[in-house]
């Protein structure tokens, strides 16, 4: 029984120690993700912003 109890438990920390590898190699790549939705986010934002000002001068330049 210990010797199914060894295999079992060294079975374990192997997958941990590949979800461990696993993860330190694609968190970079996430948190660089989230920061470029962001920047995409912040960019819209600007962009409705813009087209706010752009409709409300062109409708003040006609009544001119």
């Amino acid at each position: 029984m210990e010797e199914q109890e060894f295999s079992s438990m060294t079975l374990l920390l192997l997958s941990l120690l590949l979800a461990e590898d696993r993860d330190e190699f694609f968190l970079p790549e996430y948190y660089g993700l989230k920061e470029q939705e962001t920047a995409t986010m912040e960019l819209q934002n600007q962009l409705k912003i813009i087209n706010v000002e752009a409709k409300i001068f062109v409708q003040y330049s006609m009544k001119i």
